[in-house]
């Protein structure tokens, strides 16, 4: 059994995914076309925010809203130290450094009590990240950031379709960062990513920073070229139809998942947020002898992550610190996919499993 069946997916709605290409292609328009437009303006809607800007992945996406809020060399970005590379990477690429905040351990986000140690007087933003599709509590990240005066980027490449409060992830802070990884809750067929925001006049610098309107040469950090392409517009406008029963199908396959695995230690989403389940992610001080128990039975997990990000950075000076929460999680942490397209036969052989492994060990 994989830990994905995109091809499913993709068999669902085979025929409405190629009449969508064949209009592309009829067009003649395969970059910024009309389709693109169709698309920003139905996700922004979706979303709960006045723009969107879609691009050619998440992490552009989180690189260049960084740049377009000024933030780059010299400046400093606190975000988690659990999460994946792409994060790291994005804000590096900025020209920003990131500063790391320990995890609480039961949530797998930022442990908040630790935010006040990161500050310093470089300090210009926050990037709180919406790990495993659930949202951090989006009050006390404002509350903190107004009270440092730091602009709030949210990080929801994994919460399309994950609301706090009744409101969507990625519409708390300045702007909001997707991902639309073909295993996202809303995959495309590649990579490509979007941002949000409320803010029109950082609207309109995004969309001129896409293609390089807005280049001079001596403002670097204005730069971008980072585009969604017309078939990847097409496709998501499929998917975006069918992404409220998507996320119902998800939510449903976790909670049954989790009612008939009570001695599982599940990761637990923050109160108040109602989570898209993009993973199911739980804790074990076994993880390598189950994954290889399971694997025998061909039922084959991933591990997201199996590392901190501070570990990946040597030119960082919080290479050498220790963050005992994120180490231990990214040591224990295993994955279930709650994916629209397993079946019941897939659900049951899983939990089975795993009930039989748990029952072993106590044995």
């Amino acid at each position: 059994m994989k830990f994905f069946h995109l091809e499913r997916e993709f068999f669902r709605y085979k025929p409405e995914y190629l009449a969508a290409i064949e209009k592309v292609l009829d067009s003649g328009s395969y970059i910024e076309g009309h389709l693109l437009d169709e698309f920003e303006e139905k996700f922004a809607q979706f979303i709960g925010s006045k723009y969107a800007v879609a691009l050619g992945s998440g992490a552009d996406a989180l690189t260049m809203s960084l740049k377009a809020c000024n933030i780059g060399i010299g400046d400093e970005v606190i975000t988690t130290n659990f999460a994946p590379a792409a994060l790291l990477v994005s804000i590096v690429n900025s020209g920003a450094r990131p500063i790391f905040v320990d995890i609480d351990p039961q949530t797998g986000m930022m442990d908040y009590s630790l935010l006040d140690q990161a500050i310093t007087p470089f300090t210009r933003a926050i990037v709180p990240f919406h790990f495993n599709g659930f949202c951090e509590d989006m009050d006390k990240i404002n509350e903190f950031a107004q009270q440092h005066n730091l602009l709030v980027i949210e990080n929801a490449w994994q919460a399309v379709g994950t609301y706090f409060k009744g409101k969507h992830a990625g519409t708390f802070g300045k702007v909001g960062v997707f991902s639309f990884y073909p295993t996202t809750t809303l995959g495309g067929f590649g990579d490509s990513g979007a941002i949000v925001t409320d803010d029109k006049d950082l609207y309109e610098l995004l969309k001129k920073m896409r293609h390089s309107e807005h280049f001079d040469i001596n403002i670097e950090r204005k730069t971008f070229i980072s585009r969604m392409n017309e078939i990847q517009a097409a496709f998501l406008l499929v998917k975006l139809r069918y992404l409220e029963d998507s996320v119902y199908r998800r939510q449903t396959i976790a909670q049954n998942i989790m009612q008939r695995l009570p001695d599982v230690n599940f990761l637990s989403p923050r109160i108040g947020c109602e989570p898209n389940y993009f993973l199911l992610s739980f804790i074990t001080e076994q993880r390598e002898k189950l994954l290889k128990f399971l694997a025998e039975n061909d039922v084959h997990l991933n591990v997201y992550y199996p590392y901190v990000l501070n570990k990946l950075d040597k030119s960082n000076p919080l290479y050498y610190k220790q963050y005992p929460a994120s180490e231990k999680l990214s040591k224990q942490i295993i994955a279930l996919p709650p994916s629209v397209d397993m079946t019941k036969l897939e659900v049951d052989k899983i939990v089975s499993l795993i009930q039989k492994f748990y029952n072993e060990q106590k044995g």
